[in-house]
């Protein structure tokens, strides 16, 4: 049986360049990559906008290194609200996120560097 990461470093290989194809392509051939539990899933492609956006507007604002948002949300603009991608979800040491598929192709990623969260004490 493939693995998602598998399918995905497949798929990608058929991609011509664009700004995340070397970024994704790092993250799947990493000696850590794991395809998080519980993926692939499938999600419509208005709740992947909106999180997509929220993930956008909260990684500004906290200044996170990300690739494939922005491009993403250009993707998923121009699809119909209901409809339904694969999401795989892969981590790595660096980054965790997720790819989505739409009939056999790649049709973006999001991806957010890991390790930048900060522990704040509780004041309670």
């Amino acid at each position: 049986m493939t693995s998602g990461i598998e399918r995905i470093a497949r798929m990608l290989a058929n991609m011509s360049a664009n700004e995340w194809k070397d970024a994704l392509d790092s993250v799947l051939v990493s000696a850590d990559v794991v395809e998080i539990p519980g993926y692939p899933r499938v999600e419509r492609a208005s709740f992947v906008l909106a999180q997509a956006k929220s993930r956008q507007t909260n990684t500004a604002s906290l200044k996170l290194k990300t690739f494939g948002l922005a491009s993403l949300i250009t993707e998923l603009e121009a699809l119909p609200p209901d409809t339904p991608l694969q999401n795989y979800g892969i981590k790595n040491g660096a980054y965790t996120g997720s790819c989505f598929v739409l009939d056999g192709k790649l049709v973006g990623c999001e991806f957010v560097e890991r390790g930048t969260s900060k522990t704040v004490p509780f004041a309670g």
